[in-house]
């Protein structure tokens, strides 16, 4: 909550300055001639304003509610303006030191509900002796436009100090015009029996109003609780997500880990023995990747490897998966992939590794990668089979390829025959 000048724009300042000069001037206008009214009458409705100002809850936008003017419209129908104006003031003082108001939201405050107030009263009857339908609607009318207007100058004091007009296209608007008049009705209960039974007619009035307020207050209390708790909710469900995406997930590469390999492949054989349809699995190994450790330091490495990752993530289908199996070793599960393109989808790979550049120490280097591929159902029939039918083969493409056989066709090795 801003708590400077400073933290005001200078077009809020100027109308809270306006606004709270007219508020002002009203304060003064009324306390220079009050009128006579019985000790208790102050008591009653002093002391329902200070309660106003503890019965309030926060809206939308940043908005406070009190039920003051539930208490001011009735003193207002009694004893005409001036003592409402009075009455308000203390029940905003108290409000403010409550809330540590800033001084030009204090100042907006002051002009904004005491001018409310003045516009009611002049259409608003006094004093009253009988209750007719014009009275009635002379009392319905002074509520509306006490809540027209509060809720106009609430809602354009807080476009001024934030600067988003949009504001005033929220449902808030209504929120805040309904809530604004709500106490209106009670307003005129507590007046009309204060009129035909008095102090203690007063204070039958003032059980409804408690009662009213309370509610109100009960009610927006439950609604921030639980949306405080829809929010830590949800909050809570971001933070399982990102927990279990980080139980899943190489911290350096960001691809994901083994332990995810391993459900995954399981998974995988599921849907191939529903489905019966095939998935290939590779296995990569970065050739003689330990030089560049040794020529640039494992943190320069390590900035290859994610390069290298993040080349392998984009190299693959929609689908496919991508792990970092370990050190400078990394697989791949492609589902629904014969062995024929399995081995096209290694080749293609194995080439754009070869033509990538990757960046070490500031220097530009080459890389090369050798493939263990092994499919189902014919190279095993569960997980442990199939690694070990994919890490042969790669052992079998490492030995090619110091055997001088690596120049001659791509570093992709197969079993040569079904394996269980």
């Amino acid at each position: 909550m801003p708590s400077a000048a400073g933290d005001f724009p200078i077009g809020y300042r100027r109308l809270a300055g306006v606004a709270g000069a007219v508020g002002l001037a009203v304060l003064i206008a009324a306390a220079v001639s009050l009128p006579s009214l019985p000790p208790e009458a102050w008591l009653l409705f002093g002391t329902m304003s200070v309660l106003s100002a503890v019965i309030m809850f926060e809206l939308p936008l940043g908005i406070h509610f009190t039920p003051q003017s539930g208490i001011s419209l009735a003193a207002l129908f009694l004893f005409g303006w001036r003592v409402p104006m009075l009455l308000t003031v203390l029940s905003l003082v108290v409000f403010w030191i409550r809330v540590k108001r800033p001084f030009w939201r204090a100042a907006f405050d002051l002009g904004n509900v005491l001018a409310s107030l003045g516009l009611a009263g002049a259409l608003a009857p006094v004093g009253v002796q009988e209750l007719t339908p014009g009275v009635l609607g002379a009392f319905a009318v002074a509520g509306v436009i006490y809540s027209l207007s509060n809720t106009a100058f609430t809602l354009a004091g807080r476009v001024a100090q934030t600067g988003v007009p949009s504001l005033l296209r929220t449902p808030s608007i209504w929120r805040a015009f309904l809530l604004s008049g709500s106490m209106a009705p009670v307003g005129f209960i507590i007046a009309l029996l204060y009129q035909a039974f008095g102090s203690v007619g007063a204070l039958l009035g003032v059980t409804s109003w408690l009662l009213a307020a309370v509610a109100l207050k009960g009610n927006y209390d439950a609604q921030a609780v639980g949306q405080r708790l829809a929010e830590a909710n949800r909050r809570l469900e971001e933070a399982l997500v990102a927990v279990e995406r980080l139980s899943i997930t190489d911290p350096l590469t960001g691809l994901y880990n083994r332990r995810h390999f391993r459900i995954r492949l399981e998974e995988e054989f599921k849907r191939e023995a529903r489905d019966a349809t095939p998935f290939t699995l590779l296995l990569l190994d970065l050739v003689e990747f330990k030089s560049v450790n040794d020529r640039f330091g494992h943190l320069a490495g390590d900035v290859v490897l994610q390069q290298f990752a993040r080349l392998l993530d984009g190299a693959v289908r929609p689908g496919d998966l991508v792990f970092r199996y370990g050190g400078d070793e990394f697989a791949m599960i492609l589902p629904r992939t014969d062995r024929a393109s399995g081995r096209a989808a290694a080749t293609r790979l194995a080439t754009t590794v070869a033509s990538a550049a990757f960046v070490a120490g500031g220097e530009r280097i080459s890389l090369a990668i050798e493939i263990g591929l092994a499919t189902t159902p014919a190279d095993g029939g569960d997980p442990d089979a199939l690694i070990a039918a994919a890490d042969a083969a790669m052992y079998e493409a490492h030995a090619r390829r110091r055997g001088g056989g690596a120049t001659a066709e791509p570093p992709v090795a197969a079993p040569p025959h079904p394996m269980t």
